[in-house]
Parts: C-alpha cells; structure tokens; sequence
C-alpha cells in the first residue's frame, strides 16, 4: 500500500541518518534500489508522493560522505530521477532530492556530470529561485558542491542565472539559505574575474558585505571567502567593497568570529591590503592591525598566514604601520610563527618582518631582541624552499644599512 511504503520510506530515511552502520545495512539489503524506485514511481500528490520524499531523504542520507553508495544510487537510475523529482516534486520532495544531489556531487566529477547532463543544473538554480525555503538551502548546497573546483560545472550554473539566484538568497534568505548561497558563489568566484565580474554587478558585494557583519557564523565566513576571492586582482571589485563598509565588517570579523570566520576575514583583508595605501590606511584605522597580530598570536594555521601576509602588505613602505604593528606585539609573534608557525605561516612571517626592519635600527633591535635572526637562519636550513627564499630575503634586510 502507498501509506506503507511511505512510513517504510520515512523509517529508512531516519535510520540512516547520520549512522554510518545502518546506511550499509539498508544500502546490503537492498533498500538503494527499493528508494530509487520509490523516488521514479512517486506522483505529484498523495500518499505516494509522501513516500517519495521519504525515499528522497532516504537516498540523501544514504549518499552523505560515502561515494560508493553514491555509485549504487546513481547506477540504479537514482539520478535522473532525482533531477525530476527536484525540478517536478512537491516542495518536501524537492528538499530531499536536492540534499542528495548535493551528497552525491561531492568531490565526485562523474556524478556531477551525470547531474548535469540530467539537466540537474537548471533544475537546482529555479529551485534556488523558487521554493520553500528548506528548498532554497538544499539547492544551494548543491550547486555549492557542483561548483567546487570545477571551471564547467561553474560556468553552467552562470549560464542559467545561478548566479543572479544566489546572490538573492544571500541578500534575503534565511540564515542557513544565505550561509549556502554564500558558500556556492564563493566557489563560483574562485580564480574567475568575469563570473566574480558577475557577482558584483547582481550586488552580491552589498549581500556579502552584510552577511559578514550580520549573519551567522558559516554565512560570515563564507561570505567573507567569496569577497576574498572577488577582491584578488581587481581594483574595481576592492573599491566596491570598501565603499559597502567591508573593511570596517572584516576587521569586526577578525576580532570577533570563529576560527575559521577570523581565518576567511584575514584572507579578504590580505588581498584588500595589497598594493594599496589606501585601503592598508582604512584596515589600520578601522583597528585592523592589532586584530591581524591577535590572529597571528592564536589564530588558526590558514589565519595566522592569512593575518601575516596581510601584516606585509599593510607594512610595506609605511613606518607609521610599521610602526603601529610593532606597539601591538607584532614582531614578537611574527618571529613566533617563524619559529613555530605551518610552511605558509612561517613563510608569511619572514616576509613580513623583511618589510619591518627596512630602514629602521630600532625595529631590525627589536626583531633581534625577540629571537628572529635564529628563528630565520634556522628557517633558511630547514624550511620549504618559499620559507628559505623569504627568511634570506629579511636576512639580507636585517643586515643592510640605513637608506
């Protein structure tokens, strides 16, 4: 009976939720290809459409971090059926659908393009356009997955108006709907100008700028991620940022965030920094120089090379920055993360403290007085060859007398 199948569905969905065991149990008894045909065989209303979402939840459950069940779903015709279901579902069918979409594309390029070539693409973004909003999450989580370093998949979720979506939902979804967005179109701007290009003309800047200051703490650091990636290389795009109040929110973030929110921020700050007085001016005025060096003292590995690259660009010909990094306990931890920081870290470090002891005695005294000269030469023996080439490069400034 449909209401039988339905609470079978439903039972499947919730013992595989999260449990590793019980997915392999139901996927060796059979119970993929009894989803699947449940998902195919639904109907738009009824007590069979009921179970449809329930296998939908069922299969997303099943597909979560396990590729080989992915493999058993999609070679039992699961794909193109959830495709349908997400694009001609109920609204309870379309969420789970979505969600194992989204599993099922994870790091997995074959399944991604089968999404695709289902049709999978136009479905998630219209989804994302027009939908409860569990299913607006959904599709953003899956068309973030689709997005993840893959140029293709990127440049079709583009071509159907994802990106315009996207941005939408940022700007006015729910917390877990804008953290998505977020997290799609900082896949979509990574190492793209025109699709970062794009962004920026839907206002996604605005939307992101906000979510930085105002969201929750994933939608804070996937927004500030995809302004990072926006603003690498481009002018325009970091002008734009600054004029929304990014920097001021960035700053806010490295002060305040999560480990990896402090790490994202620091990064967007690190490109907004760079070649640019200006904007190394407003970071230091809005209290970013004593934010960076907390991160560089405690932060995460990625934020203390993110905080030290920013520390560099912000110090580079400017003694009142030089200056205003050393009062907050830069050099001190800067040498720290020489001694004791990742490869990044401690290559980002040593390129920082060349810039601080540039034509300054007191500063090359203080970088000596803290241990530097031994945590660079020992840097120099053992480091990556980018840490050997940074730490004898602030050896050579350390030795070099006043200009």
């Amino acid at each position: 009976m449909p209401a039988g199948k339905a609470a079978a569905a439903n039972a499947l969905c919730n013992l595989a939720y999260k449990d590793a065991g019980r997915s392999a149990s139901i996927a060796v008894a059979g119970g993929i290809e009894a989803l699947v045909a449940l998902v195919i065989n639904g109907s738009p209303d009824g007590t069979v459409a009921n179970a449809a979402a329930g296998a939908a939840g069922a299969l997303c459950n099943l597909a979560h971090s396990h590729s080989e069940r992915s493999a058993s779903i999609a070679s039992a015709g699961g794909i193109e059926a959830l495709v349908a279901l997400v694009r001609d579902g109920s609204p309870d069918n379309k969420v789970g659908a979505a969600g194992a979409l989204g599993h099922m594309s994870l790091n997995d390029d074959h399944w991604k393009a089968s999404i695709a070539s289902a049709g999978g693409i136009r479905a998630l973004v219209a989804l994302a356009r027009n939908s409860m909003p569990a299913g607006k999450a959904a599709a953003a989580n899956a068309l973030c997955s689709l997005a993840y370093n893959d140029a293709g998949m990127s440049a079709s979720i583009a071509a159907a108006g994802g990106i315009e979506a996207l941005v939408a939902l940022v700007r006015d979804g729910s917390p877990g709907n804008n953290a998505a967005a977020a997290g799609a179109l900082y896949n979509l701007a990574h190492n793209h100008g025109e699709r970062s290009a794009s962004i920026a003309a839907a206002g996604g800047i605005e939307a992101l700028v906000a979510l930085v200051r105002d969201g929750s703490p994933g939608g804070q650091t996937a927004a500030a991620g995809a302004l990072a990636h926006m603003s690498l290389n481009d002018d325009n795009r970091k002008a734009s940022i600054a004029a929304a109040g990014g920097i001021e929110a960035l700053v806010a973030l490295v002060c305040n965030g999560m480990p990896a929110g402090k790490a994202a921020a620091a990064n967007a700050l690190c490109n907004l920094a760079y070649s640019d007085d200006g904007r190394s001016a407003s970071i230091a005025a809005a209290g970013g120089i004593e934010a960076l060096v907390a991160v560089v003292i405690d932060g995460s590995p990625g934020g203390q090379t993110a905080a030290a690259k920013a520390l560099g660009h912000m110090s580079l010909n400017d003694d009142n920055r030089k200056a205003s990094i050393a009062s907050a306990g830069g050099i001190e931890a800067l040498v720290a993360l020489v001694r004791d920081g990742s490869p990044g870290g401690q290559t980002a470090a040593a390129g920082a403290l060349a810039h601080m002891s540039l034509n300054d005695d007191n500063r090359k005294a203080s970088i000596a007085a803290a241990g530097g000269i031994e945590a660079l030469v020992a840097l120099v023996h053992d480091g990556t060859l980018d840490g050997k080439a940074a730490a004898a490069g602030a050896l050579e400034a350390l030795s070099r007398d006043h200009e």
